[in-house]
């Protein structure tokens, strides 16, 4: 399976979409996922964490062509690489001047 490619972004978008985790909550870490391989992307800084798992919306772009990020509310933080379906309950406009 390609990640990438044959994922959906999800069921019934926009209630139920689908995230490929790339990032587990209180770790620095956080993987690109690319057709052939997983790398590291980033490494937060010392004092940082991930508050919640974060993973990519598969087939969805956003103006600078990556895919759009969810954080995902769990008990238990999920693989790297793993496929979860989840509801959204909020939307952020992130960019390099702030939230919208």
């Amino acid at each position: 399976m390609d990640l990438l490619d044959d994922v959906s972004p999800g069921n019934s978008p926009p209630e139920e979409i689908s995230l490929i985790i790339e990032g587990q909550r209180n770790t620095k870490n956080r993987y690109h996922i690319t057709h052939k391989s997983m790398r590291v992307k980033k490494i937060l800084p010392e004092d940082l964490k991930y508050p919640k798992d974060i993973g990519k919306i598969p087939k969805t772009y956003s103006e600078d062509t990556e895919m759009l990020d969810g954080f995902v509310i769990t008990t238990d933080p999920l693989a790297i690489g793993s496929i979860v379906d989840v509801r959204p309950v909020a939307m952020a406009r992130i960019s390099m001047d702030g939230i919208t």
